[in-house]
């Protein structure tokens, strides 16, 4: 097959054109291609923001020099500079959303606040990983494809990229800056790059209980991919999961006009998405094994108490329900829980979105959540989970509204606490019925003692 003429881009800027003169080649205004090299005996550089000139002529220099003879020239002026009648003027086509790529170190909690961010922006979530094709054990053979040809798994997802026109994309896990790089000058995306960060001790147990194949040799991948990480890391605005301010991060989504609608605190984690995340990670399946949380955190016992439960039942019981206080404290905005202990004292606790930050409070109800879901599987586990987390998403899109809950929609919130007293039914053998009478009841009573954000989600319903 005789190619006729190529267009090659010249990095970065160049790219701005894409979709006006089709596919070509890259090449640095050195002469250096990233990527393949031309086999057309014509080339049409193009570039954006052409000011002198200077640059497009350097490059055709060097690819003379290589024996390149038939070049000609396309783009667009600089503001307020004007084309020699030597190159075909290009129009220069508006900016689309942003695309916010969200990197870091496998079990960070990456994946999980991207999902987040992208619901709570209105956006699309795309994961790396649907684009890159065999990439081996660790990623080790689609190391090696880029590192031939550094855009081959950036140009399947560009196409996908660039259609999504009127609204953000959010981009989970890409592993190359210069992909980062083409991405968004190809599709003409303003670029939000973010650099997730965890406490190491808690990388290390989420890498234990979400057993993803490869992550059995994080050893290897780490070292694979370290150079890459960091010079996306010098490069983005880090967000530590482990800490409770993300202001840096927020500052950047407000610049393009995007925000968190139900922030918990200062985070970028919105309260739709800590629920969402904390069921997700409950249903998911994986091994069982021993509890890897703090045992302090296992404080809500009154269930297990009223109940008269014992061994492993009262143990799932205490796990599930603490684990709800968690999220609770974090999404009605408490400072502090009480708790009753078995001498009948009471023991205050403050809220741990509070002392940790709120993706920790997240994390450690998600990881309970799992351990009690895994440990002795029950057909109701998923369905009580799945209804708790509907009836809080009610309460959260109310507040959203910022209104209160309709008589119907508080009458359904009330189901947060009647799955939770029908899955011990369940498991111990008691009364369903009993037990939905004494959610309804404690529910109620519960609401009518609420304050603060709470109580104004409730408005008159109580």
């Amino acid at each position: 097959m005789v190619i006729n003429m190529e267009s090659v881009y010249i990095w970065r800027g160049g790219l701005r054109h894409w979709e006006t003169c089709g596919d070509g080649l890259i090449a640095t205004p050195d002469g250096a291609f990233l990527g393949p090299r031309p086999k057309a005996d014509r080339l049409r550089l193009v570039d954006a923001d052409i000011y002198s000139g200077a640059t497009m002529l350097r490059l055709a220099r060097a690819l003379r020099a290589e024996g390149y003879r038939a070049i000609s020239f396309a783009g667009s002026p600089a503001r307020g500079a004007s084309l020699p009648d030597c190159v075909e003027p290009l129009p220069i086509l508006p900016a689309r959303a942003p695309l916010i790529a969200v990197c870091g170190l496998p079990g960070s909690g990456k994946s999980a606040l991207a999902h987040g961010l992208a619901s709570a922006v209105g956006g699309r979530y795309l994961k790396w990983a649907r684009f890159v094709s065999a990439p081996g054990q660790y990623g080790e053979a689609a190391a090696q494809r880029e590192a031939e040809d550094p855009f081959v798994f950036a140009r399947a997802a560009r196409s996908e990229i660039a259609r999504l026109d009127d609204a953000p994309v959010v981009l989970d896990g890409i592993k190359s800056a210069e992909a980062l790089t083409y991405l968004a000058f190809t599709t003409r995306r303003p670029t939000i790059l973010l650099w997730v960060d965890v406490n190491e001790d808690i990388r290390q147990r989420t890498l234990r209980w979400r057993s993803d194949p490869d992550d059995s040799q994080d050893a290897q991948r780490s070292a694979l991919f370290a150079a890459r990480w960091e010079a996306l890391r010098k490069s983005a605005v880090v967000v530590r999961l482990d800490q409770a301010d993300h202001a840096d991060a927020r500052e950047a989504l407000a610049w393009h006009g995007l925000s968190i609608p139900l922030p918990a605190g200062n985070s970028l984690l919105d309260k739709r998405a800590a629920i969402r995340i904390a069921a997700y990670n409950a249903r998911k399946p994986g091994p069982p094994g021993a509890p890897d949380f703090p045992p302090e955190l296992v404080k809500h016992t009154s269930y297990s108490d009223k109940y008269a439960l014992s061994g492993l039942t009262a143990q799932r019981v205490n796990t599930v329900a603490s684990a709800f206080r968690l999220l609770d404290d974090l999404i009605d905005e408490h400072h502090e829980r009480r708790y009753r202990r078995a001498d009948g004292s009471a023991e205050v606790v403050p809220a741990l979105w509070l002392t940790q930050s709120p993706w920790m409070a997240v994390y450690w109800a998600s990881v309970m959540l799992a351990w009690a879901g895994r440990v002795c599987q029950d057909a109701g586990y998923a369905e009580m989970i799945a209804r708790v987390e509907a009836a809080t998403l009610i309460e959260l899109n109310a507040e959203l509204e910022g209104r209160a809950l309709t008589a119907e929609e508080y009458q359904a919130s009330l189901d947060k606490e009647v799955a939770f007293r029908e899955w011990i039914a369940s498991l111990a053998g008691l009364s369903a019925r009993q037990l939905r009478e004494d959610a309804i009841r404690a529910q109620v009573k519960n609401d009518c003692l609420s304050s603060g954000l709470e109580r104004q989600r409730l408005g008159k319903n109580v």
